[in-house]
């Protein structure tokens, strides 16, 4: 027996175990900015502007931040770096699939079994804290796919008509 790493062994998390049109929307929508906002500016920018495009612009850089410091602590506090495929890849990788299920169990209420799954990818001691910030990236992700904001117009007195 050998003990040299293998290549299969230095994708460890970024094994397919499905496909991303499988997937609910907003969890497809999650993975996607996922992969985005880890990939590279270009890829960040997309990710602010699907956020632009869904929430008011206050809202939208709350939910930015949020969405980046849940990223940012996974990254602190993971045993190793998460694992992802490209944006254009119509695969899901493992890591992926932790990441999507730990947020649907946190946003659907079910915090200990998110905190079990986050405990996959981070430090146990950090998976509450993670699990909780799971939530809040669960409504955003849903509202970024079905209640896409939109801008008020307001009209000046000169072109407000009542009939």
């Amino acid at each position: 027996m050998s003990d040299t790493v293998d290549a299969q062994q230095l994708t460890r998390g970024g094994e397919t175990v499905g496909l991303i049109s499988n997937m609910l929307e907003w969890e497809a929508e999650l993975v996607l900015n996922f992969r985005c906002w880890v990939n590279d500016e270009t890829g960040r920018n997309n990710v602010r502007s699907s956020f632009s495009r869904t929430f008011s612009s206050d809202r939208a850089t709350d939910e930015l931040w949020a969405f980046e410091k849940f990223l940012a602590t996974i990254a602190e506090n993971s045993y190793y770096p998460l694992a992802h495929h490209d944006p254009e890849c119509p695969c899901l990788g493992a890591h992926e699939a932790i990441l999507t299920h730990m947020v649907r169990l946190a946003s659907s209420g079910f915090l200990l079994e998110a905190s079990q799954m986050a405990s996959l990818i981070a430090l146990p001691s950090k998976a509450e804290s993670i699990s909780l910030m799971a939530i809040r990236i669960g409504h955003a992700m849903r509202q970024i796919v079905c209640n896409p904001y939109k801008q008020q117009i307001s009209l000046s007195n000169a072109y407000h008509r009542i009939h």
